[in-house]
């Protein structure tokens, strides 16, 4: 099956279950986010019934992606996903600090930072643990993050 490389999560857990577990298959948005099928995706979310901290989950999700995400994050967010939302991660662990989809893409995708930008991510906002994307990414060497990031008036 083409979704057999989704990991399930480890034992039990009795918290939501948004990002990989049970089923992602085909027709469901996470897992039309997962494989960037950007051809599902817009009737995946039509038919979910997604609620914005879901939209705002599959925003993190997309915008980790090492790969251009772009598009996806463009149609996440035309559906009502905001780009300056914390959201709960997706370690599943209890009290775990909250992603902001512009920390999780500050050491990933270059592309997929310009794209949160453009759809109005704050580049001064921080995660749950205080971090700024301008932080991370120049933790990470990503010097052409940091660029996109200055540009878009981030401050370290």
């Amino acid at each position: 099956d083409a979704d057999d490389w989704i990991p399930q999560l480890p034992g039990p857990y009795d918290g939501p279950r948004l990002f990989f577990p049970h089923v992602p298959g085909p027709a469901t948005a996470e897992g039309a986010v997962a494989r960037q099928d950007l051809h599902a995706l817009p009737g995946a979310l039509d038919g979910a019934g997604l609620d914005p901290d879901a939209l705002n989950r599959l925003l993190v999700l997309a915008a980790s992606s090492d790969r251009n995400s772009g598009s996806i994050i463009r149609a996440l967010v035309v559906h009502g996903a905001d780009p300056n939302q914390l959201v709960s991660s997706w370690s599943w662990a209890p009290g775990a600090p909250k992603e902001l989809p512009l920390t999780t893409a500050a050491i990933g995708s270059a592309c997929n930072v310009a794209a949160l930008l453009s759809a109005g991510a704050d580049p001064n906002m921080r995660d749950g643990r205080g971090q700024s994307a301008l932080e991370l990414a120049l933790k990470n060497q990503r010097d052409d993050i940091a660029t996109l990031l200055r540009a878009a008036g981030a401050v370290h």
